[in-house]
């Protein structure tokens, strides 16, 4: 038995937290599955907690929520050039996101044939390098977007590459502040402003603007400071498979990283990293202090314990031994513990298999 637990209560308890700080209208980030907490499922419930517009990355998590019945405004965060995806988006009734002129002129297309007209919010690149129009190309773009029938500019928007960098940020908000001007000159309305994500709205209130793109904050877990007090949303539940008694000096997992130092009882369950348990953003680590910080907390694992717990009948237990794919073993031997016992576990549900099923509560 696997399962992803939502406390529902506390995810609408950090909604209000952040509905209070915000002066903007909030976007409900749903792409990833909803972050993890299952894409459809969370989707009904922010919609039904009064968030009105949800963001998604791909066509097919647009023509998800309305196959699922979900009516609220959907913005495609990704430009595509892509015909058969923006034909997707447009039957889902989703705003697109142009961000390229191909992508502009791809829209327009799709849209002039099925006898539409496009809702689309342009994406400008201030410093991030992926999708949107460079400042450069900003002059050019709107003449296209002028020209181009079938497609109507209900919004601008950018995205930013590092909030802890407040100097490259404020770079960048202000290459997008000149960006959408140029675009207004040009004689395009740009509706809808938004910069900040969940890091930028905590850091940067200031630049709210017109909306805000909320995903990890909702969920309580964050690479920023937390003036809000927001909880952590999701915990992995499981149940104990077997228990096992092993002597002392008894190695235990891949590469005989931990050995017993006392006649042990281990726990034995059916989850591990594929199951989101020990995996955490030091591994997609982009700095070289971080790169450098989780090769030491490597080490330290291999030499001691790997520090990950579980809470087996309201008592904290350690795993032991390097967590595999679809197994780990907790030490019981200090705690009551019985075949069957509900163990519960710290994962981020990003990282969860999406096979495992998630339940509100």
């Amino acid at each position: 038995m696997r399962t992803l637990v939502i406390d529902a209560a506390a995810l609408a308890r950090n909604l209000d937290r952040l509905r209070r700080a915000a002066s903007a209208r909030i976007i409900g980030v749903v792409k990833g599955n909803g972050y993890g907490l299952g894409l459809t499922d969370y989707a009904r419930f922010l919609t039904e907690h009064g968030v009105d517009m949800l963001a998604v990355s791909t066509a097919e998590e647009a023509a998800a929520l309305r196959q699922a019945g979900i009516a609220a405004e959907v913005l495609m965060l990704s430009s595509t050039a892509v015909p058969r995806d923006v034909a997707v988006l447009l039957d889902c009734g989703a705003i697109l996101t142009v961000g390229s002129c191909a992508a502009a002129e791809t829209v327009s297309a799709v849209a002039a044939e099925k006898g539409v007209t496009a809702r689309v919010h342009v994406k400008l690149d201030t410093g991030m390098g992926r999708f949107g129009f460079l400042p450069q190309d900003v002059t050019e773009a709107a003449a296209l977007l002028k020209s181009l029938p079938s497609m109507r500019v209900e919004g601008v928007f950018t995205h930013f590459a590092n909030t802890a960098d407040e100097a490259l940020t404020r770079r960048q908000y202000q290459q997008f502040q000149e960006g959408a001007a140029l675009l207004e000159r040009a004689g395009i309305e740009t509706g809808l402003r938004h910069v900040c994500a969940s890091s930028a709205f905590l850091r940067y209130p200031e630049m709210q603007l017109d909306a805000v793109r909320l995903g990890s904050a909702l969920l309580g877990r964050l690479s920023v400071p937390d003036p809000l007090g927001l909880e952590k949303i999701g915990w992995l539940e499981t149940q104990v498979m077997e228990l096992k008694d092993l002597p002392s000096g008894w190695k235990v997992g891949y590469t005989g990283a931990y050995r017993t130092k006392r006649p042990t009882r281990l726990a034995l369950l059916p989850v591990g990293y594929t199951s989101g348990v020990g995996v955490t953003e030091e591994s997609n680590a982009l700095r070289l202090r971080d790169r450098v910080y989780r090769l030491l907390r490597t080490g330290r694992a291999l030499l001691r314990s790997n520090g990950l717990t579980g809470l087996v009948n309201g008592r904290r237990c350690p795993v032991r031994g390097v967590v595999g794919a679809t197994q780990l073993a907790l030490d019981v031997t200090d705690v009551p513990c019985a075949i069957g016992d509900t163990v519960r576990l710290e994962v981020r549900p990003k990282y969860v298999d999406s096979a495992v099923p998630r339940e509100y509560r």
